[in-house]
């Protein structure tokens, strides 16, 4: 994200900023997709034979670490969908700066020396 938003400012071509645009939406999702197994295999009990085919004791994550675990992949998944909304109204109006939201697209802001 600082690449793109730095070759934007810079007044590199639009097209560029868009393919960074892009692969960072694609690392973005790709986090998610990680983050999300990570919870399955967070989220299990686990065995653990004290005696082998004797005795087992069964260790299960509490309930506010299980509901942060939960959380985390959530809100990346939140955020992955905020950027693919920015990600398509860029290609269609113009691309803009991800660390910070305008109401109007860049292109126009620029020209409106505002």
């Amino acid at each position: 994200n600082v690449l793109h938003d730095f070759c934007l400012m810079r007044g590199m071509k639009e097209f560029l900023t868009l393919q960074l645009g892009f692969a960072s939406t694609f690392f973005l999702l790709l986090a998610v997709i990680i983050a999300f197994f990570w919870n399955l295999g967070v989220l299990k009990v686990f065995a653990a034979e004290v005696i082998p085919g004797v005795c087992a004791c069964y260790y299960v994550l509490p309930e506010l670490r299980a509901i942060l675990a939960i959380l985390t992949p959530c809100l990346l998944y939140l955020q992955s969908i905020k950027r693919l909304q920015q990600l398509n109204r860029s290609i269609l109006v113009g691309d803009h700066l991800f660390f910070q939201s305008y109401d109007v697209p860049f292109a126009l802001a620029k020209e409106s020396q505002a």
